[in-house]
């Protein structure tokens, strides 16, 4: 058994898995941290508009990549001119995060109106930095080291995050900004981490050629709208709730969110590992699907009933009131995490198979119905509302996954 496991690791499907979820864990660990302690040193109110804030700079920084993360994943493997691929990908991106911030501020009063203080002067061109910053590591991380079946360089670049935790204490004076700054300095720390690992893998080669992105463009078009359905409940719900709720509402949600996206990186890294493999052995990929379904429905499976079951442990670490106003929508949004798993899979094998359209619609979907359910339900029911369409989206689109995969026996 011991010696299968040792085998299995050796796996580049395995092995990157891991290594993404490794990441992953430290992100969203160093992130579980770093919620408790702006949860204990900061006002709700702080916390809730700096949550916000966030969410508004991760949703730029998603924008601005174009899907051309999982392009890269998917193409690197056929390019014979990396290096061209790789700093276009890198400048497009880069540029559009400095025009997509810059937007985003100029327009803030009109897109939501509770953020406005980022039109501050002490806080533009930081918003603007650090959106960047965030941008040009996600494609590092997610896209360009994953190409590379260097999966373990993602996971260095993931213990820059930690950096923010020892900042943040000490920037308590500065209330909401200490929360913003402290997040903002792990996210330059990360791209200075990302920049210096890239020129290990392609040293001395800084051409660009942005014609090397173009028989990308029709898979990278749809892979950004796969990027910004994916990402779009978690981004998107903080703001809603922020308006719709009050900023102390938001808190409680946001802190139930994060919790809960420590399960979802088990099905989404390796959904981003098949995807890696499956373009490096596309006839592997029947076997791989399945090989990944039922490794990822095992640890979702089991991950969610002990988070479950220590829920209102867990989230004594942010403070009484949140282990109150926070228990009920994260044991919600748990249950949703076992019908996500295996949407998530099954979308990595349509990307293989450049069946983008699908693709779309499996993240879409949830989307959708979760902030279309969760924005009716959020005036009857509070954050818990959010929770319910988490869980409604997530089932419906599975549903639609399991009757397309047995009518049509597209993996």
């Amino acid at each position: 058994m011991l010696k299968k496991l040792i085998q299995q690791s050796r796996d580049p499907l395995y092995k990157n898995s891991i290594f993404l979820m490794g990441s992953s864990l430290l992100g969203a660990g160093s992130g579980f941290i770093f919620w408790v302690i702006a949860a204990r040193f900061y006002s709700a109110e702080d916390v809730g508009l700096a949550s916000a804030i966030v969410s508004a700079m991760r949703m730029i920084g998603m924008l601005s990549i174009f899907g051309l993360d999982l392009a890269l994943i998917r193409y690197i493997p056929e390019k014979k001119n990396r290096s061209e691929t790789i700093n276009s990908a890198i400048l497009v991106s880069a540029i559009a995060a400095l025009l997509f911030s810059s937007v985003f501020v100029i327009a803030v009063d009109f897109i939501s109106p509770s953020l406005g203080v980022i039109k501050r002067a002490e806080y533009l061109l930081l918003f603007i930095g650090f959106t960047a910053s965030l941008t040009i590591s996600g494609i590092l991380g997610q896209g360009i080291f994953v190409a590379f079946r260097k999966a373990e360089y993602t996971f260095l670049q993931s213990v820059s995050t930690f950096l923010r935790l020892f900042i943040l204490p000490f920037l308590i004076s500065f209330n909401f900004a200490g929360i913003f700054l402290s997040f903002g300095a792990g996210m330059v720390l990360a791209f200075l981490i990302g920049i210096t690992l890239m020129l290990r893998l392609l040293p001395n080669n800084f051409s660009i050629n942005l014609s090397e992105l173009r028989n990308m463009i029709g898979f990278s078009s749809g892979a950004y709208f796969v990027r910004i359905s994916e990402n779009l409940p978690g981004l998107v719900l903080p703001i809603i709730v922020l308006n719709v709720l009050g900023s102390k509402e938001n808190a409680y949600f946001f802190v139930a969110w994060s919790v809960m996206f420590f399960i979802t990186m088990i099905p989404r890294m390796t959904s981003i590992s098949l995807l890696a493999e499956g373009s490096h052995e596309p006839e592997r990929l029947t076997e791989r699907a399945f090989e990944s379904v039922k490794f990822v429905f095992l640890l979702t499976v089991l991950a969610v009933f002990v988070v479950y079951v220590l829920s209102g442990f867990v989230l004594q670490f942010f403070g009484k009131e949140y282990t109150i106003e926070s228990l009920s929508i994260l044991r919600i949004l748990l249950i949703g995490c076992i019908p996500y798993s295996l949407n998530i899979v099954y979308a990595g094998a349509m990307l293989v198979r450049k069946r983008i359209g699908g693709v779309i619609g499996i993240y879409g979907g949830i989307a959708l119905v979760t902030i279309t359910v969760g924005y009716v339900l959020m005036s009857v029911l509070g954050i818990d509302g959010v929770g319910y369409g988490w869980v409604v989206g997530n089932l419906t689109i599975m549903v639609g996954v399991l009757v397309r995969h047995y009518s049509l026996k597209e993996i």
